[in-house]
């Protein structure tokens, strides 16, 4: 997003030095930084929204962009023009009007619709913030625009940059106050699961739907005796991969299974061969930071708990480790 920034920087700076100067080839320059700037701004944000980028977007934000250079470059589409005071300018006319409008509307509605996205999806204790967070993006992406769009501009020059710069340090301050708020979208993850390897049964869960850090398994079951607890089903889920990834082993004479792909989810397992456990996560997407943080909380709990895998029967000591999960996992929602 840093070069976004820069290469709105440069619209900024080669528009004023083009009505200082009165030259129509630095206006015409000040137009071209903003095509680098439309392509990082939709990477950006799509990345926020996706784990992998969406190639149409892509696409489109480059044929606009080229759009933009190509009209840009025809003579007559940057015109001078006076504003009321009598101080010289310039404005675009011609195709070079629409591909412009064209490329704003895109960037604009992309950022609206991220914004209005994450507060839709967001857990209640986020509402708040990511609420701030629209109305900085409903500032700069659609007051801006109104004001490029209805002529305001041509009568009060620059007026535009002041809900630009109010819209962008609105969003700023959400996204300081709430880090969270960049990984809302991408991926969700739903529960942390450490299983003894022998028997594939868990011995410390981390459930992130329910905010249930930790309850050992006899907990669970005095709770709901008669039915199939939560407790009960991670532990038959739990076995039941444990054991599929021992036939793959030994039958197939595979490696071990590192990640299981499902119709609306997937499971991670990582594991130390020095230690008798795995550590499996299950989340809608796989993602970098989600194995960088289990590989990390791996290392923690081992070195915490390692000392006590003799008696791994007493599940009830394996329950500080929700601290490590909060310490690795804290980007997540």
């Amino acid at each position: 997003m840093a070069i976004g920034w820069f290469f709105l920087s440069l619209f900024v700076l080669f528009q004023a030095f083009s009505y200082i100067f009165q030259s129509i080839w630095l206006y015409r320059i000040s137009i071209w930084a903003l095509v680098p700037t439309g392509v990082t701004i939709t990477i950006f944000v799509d990345s926020l929204i996706r784990i992998r980028l969406d190639p149409i977007k892509l696409i489109l934000v480059s044929i606009l962009g080229t759009l933009v250079l190509y009209s840009s470059s025809l003579e007559g589409n940057i015109s001078p023009f006076p504003f009321d005071n009598g101080d010289p300018s310039f404005q675009m006319v011609g195709v070079l009007r629409f591909t412009q409008t064209a490329l704003n509307l895109f960037m604009s509605g992309l950022l609206v619709y991220y914004c209005f996205k994450l507060y839709i999806v967001a857990p209640l204790y986020l509402k708040s913030i990511t609420l701030i967070n629209l109305i900085g993006g409903f500032i700069l992406g659609v007051i801006t625009t109104i004001l490029i769009l209805t002529g305001i501009t041509l009568v009060v020059p620059g007026i535009y940059m002041l809900p630009f710069g109010i819209g962008v340090l609105i969003m700023t301050i959400a996204m300081i106050k709430e880090p969270k708020l960049a990984f809302i979208l991408p991926f969700k993850v739903f529960q942390l699961n450490v299983i003894k390897e022998k028997n594939g049964i868990p011995i410390f869960s981390y459930n992130w739907a329910s905010k249930n850090k930790f309850e050992s398994i006899s907990e669970q079951t005095i709770k709901t005796p008669k039915t199939m607890n939560e407790a009960d089903q991670q532990t038959l889920l739990s076995s039941l991969i444990i054991g599929i990834d021992q036939v793959f082993q030994s039958i197939l004479l595979t490696g071990e299974i590192s990640e299981i792909h499902l119709a609306d989810r997937v499971i991670l397992l990582y594991r130390d061969h020095k230690h008798p456990l795995v550590f499996m996560l299950e989340a809608t997407q796989a993602s970098k930071s989600l194995k960088n943080a289990l590989i990390q909380f791996t290392k923690d709990f081992q070195n915490q708990f390692s000392e006590f895998y003799e008696e791994m029967e007493h599940i009830p000591r394996f329950e500080p480790a929700s601290q490590y999960v909060q310490k690795n996992f804290s980007f997540i929602p």
